[in-house]
């Protein structure tokens, strides 16, 4: 099993010396938290093997392994529209004027806080794994603004952390290799 099959890498700055005990204690103010039945996101570092009060970073030879958590809920716009629509309705045929557009975005906002509490939340988990040696940070991300959203929670969350995009002379997409019957390089 493969813990990453999407990579965005970047550098580490190099003045960035937090040993594991003092990230460990940073990261530990930021755990995750489930949803409330009113919040629409909620972010937060996990146990990276599962163990409910595990330690936040997996310490394995100096490299760091962590897991990030996103939970995201989401009220189907079909549905937001549906009872915007029945609503502007009940306001045209008890007092006789449409609402305007202002008094509509209020609605909105209003029935998608009316139904929050019964979406559904789909969940996310971020590996990260943090190469102290070689000072890179890699990201399991299908997209760079995944990525960003974990990189700035570490910045963040992690005093003195800095990071920058790592460039390559070729770009990784245009190499071309194969594989063998072994499913290996």
């Amino acid at each position: 099993m493969s813990l990453f099959k999407n990579v965005i890498v970047f550098c580490i700055d190099p003045t960035w010396s937090q040993d594991l005990a003092q990230a460990e204690e940073a990261l530990s103010a930021h755990r995750f938290a489930p949803c409330g039945a009113s919040q629409e996101k909620s972010t937060g570092w996990v146990p990276p093997r599962g163990q409910e009060h595990g330690p936040l970073i997996e310490s394995i030879q100096g490299q760091w392994l962590l897991e990030f958590m996103i939970e995201a809920k989401t009220v189907p716009g079909s549905v937001v529209r549906r009872k915007v629509e029945e609503r502007v309705a009940q306001i045209e045929a008890t007092t006789g004027r449409r609402p305007g557009r202002k008094e509509q975005k209020e609605m909105k906002e209003q029935v998608t806080h009316e139904l929050l509490p019964m979406a559904f939340s789909r969940f996310v988990r971020v590996m990260v794994w943090i190469d102290r040696t070689q000072r890179r940070l890699v990201i399991n991300a299908g997209n760079l603004a995944r990525a960003d959203e974990v990189v700035s929670s570490l910045v963040e969350q992690l005093p003195g952390l800095g990071v920058s995009a790592l460039h390559t002379a070729i770009e990784p997409a245009s190499v071309a290799f194969s594989l063998d019957a072994e499913g290996k390089i």
